[in-house]
């Protein structure tokens, strides 16, 4: 017979494939008091139906109201959240910050506000996502990134070589200074993130010379703005993947990760 566990715990996104697997788990382990949130109706409709004991609410994290919603009373006795809520598609830029940073800094902020004493994220970085769109590309990106300068700790002599790339729009000053903005943007996240100093790593701002595609189309130059890094060592060369950059229309994301 499972014993009872004791302490509620709260799952956002519990409507969705990570939570939908996690909740009959945390159930045959002993846990009663789960309560779970999430927006999709549809997914809310069938949670319901296969988990009756769980306490499922049709909220919206990110939406605004006057007044604290009903998932903020959930957190008030809350023992552990499970943070696993992520729009892991889309091509609304608008949509992917509301539906991941705003509502994850609101559901922080009411964690912080409860004292919630335990508080776990489930990285969506656990879905390979066969998606091309800003957040799988720039994830990916950020991944090549974080491989490379882990790759950095067992080399010696290496030397990091970051270059930018931009399409043909616009004149040839303003894309060499794009491009070296672009680059930068890469260099900045290594020194921050991984503490790679300046002087193991060159900035080439190549502007719109050697493109890797026709500009004459808009997949061309959606992949020809970009930034290629590579590891140079004593034993050989080690090159992350392109890091190809989100359109103008899309300033909110991560410049080149």
């Amino acid at each position: 017979m499972t014993k009872t566990r004791q302490g509620k715990i709260v799952i956002t996104g519990a409507a969705g494939l990570v939570g939908q697997n996690l909740i009959p788990r945390l159930i045959e382990r002993g846990f009663t008091d789960i309560a779970a949130i999430d927006k999709h109706a549809t997914n809310v409709k069938i949670l319901r139906e296969y988990h009756p004991s769980v306490r499922v609410l049709h909220e919206d994290l990110a939406a605004e109201s006057s007044t604290p919603p009903g998932w903020h009373e959930e957190l008030a006795d809350c023992h552990a959240l499970v943070i696993a809520h992520a729009q892991i598609g889309g091509v609304n830029p608008a949509e992917f910050v509301r539906n991941n940073i705003v509502a994850t800094e609101r559901l922080i902020e009411a964690a912080v506000r409860y004292n919630v004493p335990y508080i776990v994220s489930i990285s969506s970085s656990v879905v390979n996502s066969m998606a091309v769109d800003d957040y799988t590309e720039t994830k990916k990106a950020q991944e090549a990134l974080d491989q490379l300068a882990a790759d950095v700790t067992n080399a010696k002599g290496y030397i990091i070589t970051v270059e930018g790339g931009t399409d043909s729009v616009g004149s040839q000053d303003y894309n060499y200074g794009l491009s070296e903005r672009r680059a930068d943007s890469v260099i900045q996240y290594l020194a921050s993130q991984h503490s790679i100093p300046a002087h193991k790593v060159y900035l080439i701002g190549l502007g719109k010379d050697k493109p890797v595609e026709s500009n004459k189309t808009r997949e061309g130059r959606a992949k020809n703005r970009r930034v290629d890094v590579r590891l140079m060592t004593n034993t050989g060369e080690a090159t992350a993947p392109a890091q190809q950059q989100p359109t103008a229309a899309n300033p909110t994301a991560p410049p080149s990760m």
